[in-house]
């Protein structure tokens, strides 16, 4: 996985940096300091653990096939007080994520195929982080891992037209569906770096890893009959790993 590379990469700058000679940057990171940042975010979602099995006994093709989700940029923001020196406290949004998703394998079409194209949906996090800056307040460079929640909403959720002419074709729809996933909450975890431009600038660059816990309870496809409305059901793993990279100010 792309996202785990990076993490080796992030973890050697981190553990050279511990290792390094200090150096002082202007006031450091005391009591009462003040973040702000914004970046971009490489969301890569942890489709090993995402299984598609509905229920009923509604188109069979469906039965067995996995989520295949793209991984995609979106933008992030965040504000970090240190109430202590050491420990902070970080709220971080993440949004502007866009995912197309595939169905696999899916033998239903003809031409004969190992994919469908089930739709799209759209993703903004929101999290709480406990972070341990663990060196010296005065270095320039400031490594911390956190802790906390995380908030997931999906929205703008879209079924494409080739999974709804599928469940036509196959006589288990009259129309076209709809897509459906909801939110989530869970924990989160992230590692990271904020390196100081200069030891009189208050501009830094920041780099971070984040893992979240993200299962949705149901993702349903509804689509109607003739009697009324029926949906395939299945149970969601979306786990995103992250790759923040971004500029900040220190107050």
């Amino acid at each position: 996985m792309k996202i785990i590379r990076a993490t080796h990469t992030l973890a050697f700058v981190v553990l050279a940096m511990a290792g390094a000679q200090q150096v002082m940057a202007n006031s450091g990171y005391t009591a009462d300091t003040f973040l702000v940042r914004i970046g971009v975010s490489y969301v890569d979602p942890d489709e090993d653990n995402t299984n598609f099995v509905f229920d009923g006994l509604l188109a069979p093709d469906f039965f067995g096939a996995e989520l295949d989700i793209d991984e995609e940029w979106g933008g992030n923001i965040s504000a970090v007080w240190l109430p202590v020196e050491h420990w902070g406290l970080e709220l971080m949004f993440t949004s502007g994520v866009n995912h197309d998703v595939d169905l696999r394998p899916f033998r239903g079409l003809l031409p004969v195929t190992d994919r469908m194209h089930l739709g799209s949906f759209d993703v903004q996090m929101s999290d709480l982080f406990l972070n341990w800056y663990f060196l010296d307040p005065s270095c320039l460079g400031q490594p911390y891992l956190g802790i906390g929640v995380n908030y997931t909403d999906f929205y703008d959720e879209d079924l494409s037209s080739v999974a709804s002419q599928y469940l036509i074709d196959n006589h288990s729809a009259i129309d076209f569906g709809s897509l459906g996933m909801g939110y989530s909450w869970g924990v989160a975890a992230q590692a990271g770096i904020n390196f100081m431009f200069g030891r009189d600038s208050q501009w830094l660059g920041n780099a971070s890893i984040i893992y979240r816990d993200v299962d949705v309870d149901q993702i349903t496809i509804s689509f109607p009959v003739p009697a009324g409305g029926n949906r395939l059901i299945a149970d969601f793993d979306y786990d995103p790993w992250t790759l923040n990279l971004g500029v900040g100010y220190k107050f």
